[in-house]
């Protein structure tokens, strides 16, 4: 290219010029783009997969169901179960079914736990119970505790064998689980 081919300043700033608006229009649009995407994911989240996100990174969250709040870290979370670590409770079953109430209570620099195996449900999490003979505490949505042995987990209760005798607890109502 010759000089008598260059295009004269005035017009070459003015190229510029425009080069750097349309550059910073572009990047615009994408961080809107960006947002409108993190938005969107946001939406599709179910109570679960904000759980497994705070499980992961390892922050101490607050669950608040059938009258009892509790605090820890999430330890596991299935489709419809989340495990808590408590320092008062030990390891705290929720059932999502219940609509608990989570809030995210300190972020933690390091730590957390990766997604691994443990039951997907929480009826087969009762199942573990059932087949371990263990004695638990059912946090009913209204509050109400029942303890005893779970004798079996059926299609829509909970056979416990209690102090009071053999009780059914029906599994809709369960909000809570833990051992006794």
């Amino acid at each position: 290219m010759s000089n008598d081919d260059a295009l004269p300043p005035e017009l070459d700033l003015e190229l510029g010029r425009m080069a750097a608006e349309l550059d910073a229009e572009i990047r615009a649009e994408q961080a809107e783009y960006e947002a409108m995407a993190m938005q969107a994911a946001w939406r599709a989240r179910r109570i679960v997969d904000v759980a497994r996100a705070w499980m992961v990174h390892g922050d101490t969250v607050e669950v608040a169901v059938g009258g009892v709040t509790l605090v820890g870290t999430v330890i596991h979370t299935g489709t419809d179960l989340i495990v808590l670590q408590t320092d008062l409770r030990g390891r705290v079953d929720v059932a999502v079914a219940a609509s608990p109430l989570l809030r995210l209570v300190r972020s933690a620099d390091r730590g957390g736990v990766p997604p691994g195996p443990g039951p997907r449900t929480f009826v087969a999490r009762l199942t573990e119970h059932e087949v371990a003979a263990a004695s638990v505490v059912l946090v009913l949505d209204d509050g109400v505790q029942v303890d005893g042995t779970v004798m079996a987990v059926a299609a829509d209760h909970v056979l416990l064998d209690s102090r009071q005798g053999q009780r059914v607890v029906p599994l809709s109502r369960v909000a809570l689980a833990w051992l006794a």
